[in-house]
């Protein structure tokens, strides 16, 4: 007796249970509150996630600071010490990718700083 299986739904199953596993791996390792720091500019919630070897810092749906020229996330240690990205939207859900030279575990805040005015917009503890 010779079985056949089609093979468009056992390639169908097959992508469904790799896609699965894959989303299965991403790991939050840090989380925190953004407050803004002397005036109330930022908050929302933040996270940093590993997927594979990558990791990425995430700010949730309820972020939101105030427009501000040439704003950027950054980890540091009580002061802003590693520029992630250039922040996309004054609110909002948004992911920023970390270099593969950065180890999140070495930092323990997270920055929302105004380059050209040196203005700490707003920060929160990560752990």
């Amino acid at each position: 007796m010779n079985l056949k299986l089609p093979v468009k739904p056992f390639f169908a199953i097959a992508l469904m249970f790799s896609s699965l596993s894959i989303a299965a791996a991403a790991e939050v390792i840090k989380t925190g509150n953004l407050q803004g720091d002397r005036v109330k500019y930022t908050q929302g919630s933040v996270k940093i996630v590993k997927d594979g070897d990558a990791y990425s810092i995430k700010l949730g749906s309820n972020f939101k600071t105030k427009s501000g020229p040439a704003l950027y996330v950054y980890l540091g240690n009580g002061a802003p010490q590693k520029r992630i990205g250039r922040l996309k939207s004054t609110s909002g859900a948004q992911s920023y990718s970390l270099p593969s030279s950065v180890n999140p575990a070495n930092y323990s805040k997270i920055y929302i700083y105004c380059v050209p005015y040196n203005v700490i917009f707003g920060s929160g503890s990560i752990n």
